[in-house]
Order: structure tokens, then sequence, then C-alpha cells
């Protein structure tokens, strides 16, 4: 028996094909572009999407030499993404992505209000503008024809789900990523629906992320070369299905992933309210929850650098190349990487980049450096109030796209102290989708899963950890000292 994991990123859909023992046998993936009409502006057309997530799910088939042996397929999804759509399920409006900060007034309208407190004790999610909360008020105050004309919200997940099952669901996870759902109570939410100005009815039928059906739209199991018996798995969001992915053990394992943007996360029992509102909470399974941090800042800010520097002969692993040429420390180079704004744990989507103690002897390779140490440390202070929540935290598993480059595995070691481990596989969310879809249908167990153990391990060096906490306890006064 096989089962197929799909994860729905911003950049691009990936496509992994498993069997019951948890190994990879196929697979496949598609990219996609990102429009920018505005600053502050992040868009993708729905259509585009679709139909590369169609095409990666008939490529994967077609390389499967026992395709009815498929059982179930299963969706990982980016989190945050919102459109409108009308009563015959076309698209009123591009799809925002999480990234899409046009909703900085709106967020804020919401925090001086007072009700972001609230929300977050609720949804569980800090109020900022990459939640389809404040994009839906953002829209109807400067969309209103589509606003009007509006029979559902949703997101890119669930317009895919739309044109699969011929219905609009979202599952737990996804909804616990708009700060318009109750987490506890697994419904949505008055306090969240009243500041987006919407009702319930304008959004999806929320359903558990094990939910699975056969009751497929007519005509496309033929139109994707879907097996006869296979059944749909709605699945979770791709924070959420990176930790099932990478085997994130609770209590045990804090897990990075470090891609385009970047995160933090833990697996628990229970969510994580912290005082200062700076940890996200979503929901994955009964008694079981996501927490963490997610960082506008991480891969993308390589590519910047490349863009930055002026030199076409730059790659990005020449960026990487020339970084790590310095010293830990970048002797004394501090920096702040908020070119993006960021997320956590500022939660400010005017944050900006500071650069601190340049001196003439610092050259562009320093300044390379202090970037990725920056994109590093941001993350260790998320991680620190995950840590504190669960002390027995004794090792990073790491995912994403920066898995490729060793000495920056070696930087996230030293500056959190931990050991690295480190698979061969960098679509963790994609994996954990396939995994969930066997979960859910009880043709795999944790028993039969074949958990390899890490292809690389990372110690962390103590010398170097000493650098970099010297430049931490710069960098945690950057915000409050700079913020504008």
């Amino acid at each position: 028996m096989f089962f197929l994991g799909i994860d729905i990123g911003t950049g691009s859909v990936k496509a992994v094909l498993i069997n019951t023992n948890g190994e990879i046998i196929g697979t496949a993936h598609q990219h996609y572009p990102t429009n920018e009409p505005e600053p502050g502006y992040r868009e993708q057309d729905a259509n585009v999407v679709k139909n590369a997530t169609f095409s990666v799910i008939k490529e994967i088939i077609g390389k499967c030499n026992q395709p009815q042996q498929i059982k179930s397929i299963c969706f990982s999804a980016a989190m945050h993404s919102i459109m409108i759509v009308d009563a015959e399920g076309r698209p009123l409006t591009p799809l925002l992505l999480w990234s899409d900060t046009r909703s900085t007034e709106e967020a804020d309208d919401i925090r001086y209000e007072k009700d972001a407190s609230i929300i977050y004790r609720k949804c569980g999610t800090p109020v900022h503008p990459m939640l389809p909360l404040t994009k839906i008020k953002w829209l109807k105050r400067n969309a209103k024809e589509a606003f009007a004309a509006a029979y559902k919200f949703i997101s890119i997940k669930e317009y895919i789900c739309f044109h699969l099952l011929g219905r609009y669901i979202i599952d737990y996870s996804i909804a616990s990523a708009t700060g318009m759902f109750d987490i506890q109570e697994l419904k949505w939410d008055i306090t969240g629906l009243n500041n987006a100005g919407i009702t319930y009815e304008l959004l999806s039928e929320p359903v558990p992320t094990s939910a699975y059906t056969n009751k497929w739209r007519e005509g496309i199991k033929a139109e994707l070369n879907l097996p006869d018996d296979i059944l749909f798995v709605a699945g979770s969001s791709d924070g959420c299905f990176a930790n099932v992915g990478s085997h994130v053990i609770p209590n045990r394992d804090l897990a990075i992933t470090i891609g385009t943007s970047a995160a933090v996360r833990i697996t628990s029992p229970e969510p994580f309210f912290d005082p200062d509102e700076s940890i996200f909470n979503y929901a994955l399974a009964n008694n079981l929850y996501i927490s963490g941090g997610a960082s506008n800042n991480g891969g993308n800010v390589v590519n910047w650098l490349k863009d930055f520097l002026k030199d076409n002969t730059l790659t990005e692993a020449k960026i990487l190349e020339r970084a790590f040429k310095i010293d830990a420390g970048s002797e004394g180079l501090v920096i702040l990487p908020y070119l993006y704004g960021e997320r956590a744990p500022v939660w400010d989507a005017k944050a900006k980049m500071v650069v601190y103690g340049m001196q003439a002897h610092h050259t562009p390779d320093h300044f390379c450096r202090a970037m990725i140490e920056g994109v590093v440390m941001n993350l260790y202070s998320i991680a620190e109030k995950l840590i504190k929540q669960q002390p027995g935290i004794s090792r990073i598993i790491a995912s994403g796209g920066f898995i490729q480059s060793p000495k920056w595995l070696q930087m996230v070691a030293d500056v959190f102290n931990l050991p690295v481990h480190v698979s061969d596989n960098a679509d963790a969310s994609a994996l954990g989708a396939a995994i969930w879809g066997g979960y859910s249908l009880g043709l795999m167990t944790e028993k039969n899963l074949t958990v390899h153990p890490a292809a690389n391990i990372y110690q962390p060096e103590d010398w170097n950890h000493d650098f970099y906490m010297d430049n931490y306890a710069i960098f945690k006064e950057l915000y409050s000292n700079n913020k504008y």
C-alpha cells in the first residue's frame, strides 16, 4: 500500500509517495510565481496554483508502477492565505499570501481596540497582517464590490479541495491560522468574526485533520488518473506537518525550518499561551498542538544579499561560502535582519533592519555573515520561551532548504547549544502529509513506521556559542531601542 502527500507551498507544490513503512518511493514538484503589484502586496493566481497541484498529482501517479495501491491523498498547505469566491467558486480577488502586509492598519485597529488579547487566548495566534482576519477586514474597506458579492472567504487549500470534492471544508489546523477559530472549542469564534466583519456562513465547514471521504467531484478522479478507491484525507498545515514529517517528539525535540521564511516549533498536548502573546498555537489533532513562532526573514535574506551586493556572478551558495569565511560572531558586527517586517517574536509588520557595531575593518563578507547570524539569533529569541515551556528539549530537528548548508547547520547548533539532527529529506511537510494519510486510515502506525537515524548530527562547539551569546545580548536590545 502507498500513501500520497501533497504540500501546497507559497512558491511551489511538492508531492511525496510513501509505502507503509514511511519510505519515500517517489517525488514530484512544480514552481509558480508570486506577484507584487504594489509594495506590501503579495498575490498569486489561485488557478495557476491549482493547475500546478493537479499537474504534480498526475505526475507522481504516473511514476507509480502500482497506482491502484495508493490508498490516500492527504494535503498540506501554507497558512494564512485568503481570497474571495462567488457562488460558482470563481475567484473574485487574487489569492493574498501570508506575506502580504496591506492589512497592517487593520491589525493595528484590532490591537488598539484591545480585542487582540481575546483573540490570542481563544484562537491561539497573535494579531498581525498575516492573518486572514485582518486581510478580510482590509477587503471589506478596500474591495467593496468583491466583498459584497462574496459567497466564501477561503484559502488556497480550500479552493483546491472544492475542485476535488465539490464542497468547502477547512481542516482544524488551517482554520487555527485564520485568527477566527477557537482552537479549544474547535469552532468559528465570534470575536474574530466580528472583527473581520463577517458571519461563519461565509467560511468553510471545519473538519478534523484526520477526516476522510470517498465522495469526489464527478469526473475528477478520471481527470487526475486517481485510483478508484483512493480516499481524500483533509490534512493540516505545512508547519504542523513539518513536525510530523520530521518525527518531532514532544518534550524532547525542537523543530527548526528555514526555507524562504523560517520557524521554530514544538509539539505539545496543550497550547502554550505566552504572556507576551508572541507564540502561536495551531491545532493538529485532539489534545495535540503545534506551538512556536514564525519569522518573515529566513532564506530570503540570502537571496536579498545576492541582489544587494550587485554582483551578477553571485549565487546563494557563493553568498554562504563568503559568509562562512568569517569567524563566529562577525567580529562584533550585529544585524537585526528584519528586511521584510517581522512576525515572531516582535509581531511588527513595520520592523526594520538594524546594523550595529560596523567599523572600517568590516567587509561585505562580515555583513553577509552577520545577516545569517541574525536570522538564527532571531529564531533563538523565539525558542527561549519554548525551551522554558518544555525544559526537557535536548535536540533540534532541522528541515527546509538550509539543510543543504553544513556550516549553517553548525551555526544553529552553536547558537542554540544543542545538537542538530538532519534527515536527508527537505520536504518534511509533504512527507508529513503522506504519513498522516496513512495514520488517518489506520493503515499505518508508529510501530511499523521506519524512522531512519539522522543522516547527520551537528554537535555544538562551546567556544563559538560564547561568541554568539556576546552578540545575542546586543541583539535582544536592538529592536526595543530602535523601534520606529
